[in-house]
């Protein structure tokens, strides 16, 4: 079944997070606290549309879009920075995930590289659970659920734009389904990031 998420599906979704996320990537880091907060945020954002996949009762996908990003990164930025100096001395223990963080932080503002009249229709965090993309039906459910959203930002804008590690051909395939077919690569961390652009005036 295919459902907008509500506040109390945040457990689940910081478990399906957590077990389907690269380590290395720096919600992962930050830790799950950071991780339930950007689904709170998310959900509670009145420009973010969360989208989740259940099956059997269990939530299997995820897909969000945001109409706004600009604001949602500004509030989100604001509760990271201040939970990141809160929490200074528990990363600090271990210098080299620090290190990471600080350099993520530094290579990870977007909103230089993607063009200002696009930023703010973002197609953020999509994932699909590693065991369903076992189930052809849940494969094909999810990406229906995806377009599905993608849908309802083109109701906004015509020019959106979405992200990908480098080495993840699956998603890339999917940006590209969905029109996001201009690719920038750009430096990030554990691997560089393609930004997919679909701006109709290129």
């Amino acid at each position: 079944m295919i459902r907008e998420a509500k506040e109390e599906d945040v457990d689940v979704l910081v478990t399906l997070h957590v077990n389907n996320m690269n380590k290395n990537e720096l919600s992962m880091l930050l830790g799950v606290d950071v991780i339930r907060e950007f689904y709170l945020y998310s959900i509670r954002d009145p420009h973010a549309t969360v989208m989740i996949l259940e099956d059997s009762n269990f939530v299997v996908a995820v897909s969000i879009i945001y109409t706004r990003y600009d604001l949602f990164t500004k509030k989100f930025k604001k509760m990271l920075v201040r939970y990141f100096l809160l929490n200074f001395y528990r990363y600090i223990r271990n210098y080299k995930n620090l290190l990471v963080i600080l350099r993520k932080f530094w290579m990870g503002d977007l909103s230089k590289k993607v063009p200002h009249h696009i930023y703010n229709f973002h197609v953020g965090l999509f994932i699909l659970d590693k065991k369903a993309r076992e189930n052809c039906q849940l494969a094909v459910e999810f990406v229906q659920m995806y377009r599905d959203n993608v849908k309802k930002l083109q109701q906004y804008s015509s020019n959106y734009w979405g992200s990908c590690y480098c080495s993840n051909s699956a998603s890339k395939r999917l940006m590209e389904d969905q029109g996001m077919s201009f690719f920038i690569r750009s430096p990030s961390y554990p691997e560089d990031i393609y930004i997919g652009i679909c701006d109709v005036f290129k």
